[in-house]
């Protein structure tokens, strides 16, 4: 990349956020390609970013079907003091990435997690590939997917809508977390050297290039235990027990969970442990059979490779905000505790969806009542 390039739009097509959130000395700004925002150049930002409303997607099924177009409201990213067509250095564009990676990771801790298709809100880090929109070739991280037709200066282009992004509505994040984690990421604490790496690990993790195919689930775990390995700086048994520590106990679960019972972890005959301990030691051992092509079917398994993925995007950003309150630059908040708090329930229930007959998984429901419990401790203290 040269040192200086033309006057250019970074934007994030895919992803629609209602406010703008600032990052260091970057700008997230909602963006309204049909009726661009009283800014300079916008009016230019809108025509070059039309590009993105002339997608049109096919899939192939039982027959045709056509998908509608993206909504005009996307995001594009400012740099601090220009305005929405600005030139990018290569310090700059190494600024913009990191900041990216940082508001994704605040998006993701902060989103309602979902056990099945259809449940809830739903994002993950397709929804934050941004596309670099100069005076030359769209420089896009996604090469392959859609066939894309423009009339500004463009021939045939290719670029993906990752497949689940049009699920991605009103994304949230805790502005002091996300102030919190760049700080963390610019100027690392010394237990925190590598925090940086292990969020660009979980984030990648968390894109979903293929709908509910088995094989991305199993990399996703794989990059998962990496991004915890390098958190902790530890593997195998160790990380386990470490992961466990994070998490506060109220002293009512623990013990083997009702899944591990003659599964494959019996094995090691210990007891006792917490849930998230026993949850940790299987997700290693995923991980290890997934890397070596050893056979899944070899063993009886006491959370399914999807169940690990969801609890692992749960647990992981938890982590981070422990690390972070224990070194002084955060707080942790109300959710947060609950959150906390339910992690070895929630392993040490069979069923995360929905019963027959409710409306609400039990997941939901046991966030609600720990929730409420805290809620009444409160009131009684």
């Amino acid at each position: 990349m040269s040192e200086e390039r033309p006057k250019a739009v970074a934007a994030l097509p895919w992803l629609q956020i209602e406010r703008e959130a600032k990052v260091g000395d970057i700008r997230f700004v909602p963006f309204d390609i049909g009726s661009p925002p009283d800014l300079t150049d916008s009016n230019e930002v809108s025509r070059r970013l039309s590009i993105f409303r002339r997608i049109e997607r096919e899939f192939e099924r039982d027959d045709k079907w056509g998908m509608p177009l993206p909504k005009s409201t996307c995001t594009i990213i400012m740099l601090d003091g220009q305005g929405p067509l600005g030139v990018f250095t290569e310090d700059d564009w190494t600024e913009v990435i990191d900041a990216i990676q940082a508001f994704c990771f605040a998006c993701l801790a902060a989103n309602k997690y979902r056990t099945s298709a259809g449940q809830g809100p739903y994002a993950n880090s397709s929804c934050f590939q941004v596309y670099y929109l100069a005076d030359s070739p769209v420089f896009a991280l996604r090469g392959r997917g859609i066939c894309v037709l423009s009339n500004w200066n463009y021939e045939m282009l290719v670029v993906t809508e990752p497949l689940q992004c049009g699920l991605a509505r009103d994304l949230d994040w805790d502005d002091v977390f996300l102030s919190s984690l760049w700080c963390a990421m610019k100027t690392p604490p010394n237990s925190l050297d590598t925090l940086t790496q292990a969020i660009w690990l979980f984030n990648r993790a968390n894109s979903d290039e293929q709908r509910y195919a088995i094989e991305q689930i199993q990399q996703e775990v794989v990059m998962i235990v990496q991004a915890l390995e390098y958190l902790f700086d530890s593997k195998g048994e160790s990380l386990a027990a470490k992961v466990a520590n994070c998490f506060p106990t109220d002293g009512e679960i623990q013990c083997r969970p009702p899944r591990v019972g003659g599964s494959w972890i019996g094995t090691f005959n210990i007891s006792n442990r917490r849930c998230v301990y026993y949850w940790l030691r299987e997700l290693i051992q995923l991980r290890h059979d997934t890397v070596h092509g050893n056979p899944l079917s070899s063993k009886r398994w006491a959370w399914a490779v999807d169940e690990h993925a969801l609890m692992a995007a749960f647990v992981f950003p938890l982590i981070v905000k422990c690390f972070l309150a224990d070194e002084g630059v955060y707080r942790l908040t109300e959710k947060d505790k609950v959150r906390l708090g339910v992690i070895d329930k929630l392993l040490y229930m069979n069923h995360w969806g929905t019963e027959e007959g409710e409306t609400q998984s039990n997941w939901s429901n046991l966030f609600l009542n720990a929730k409420n419990k805290r809620l009444k401790e409160q009131r009684l203290s």
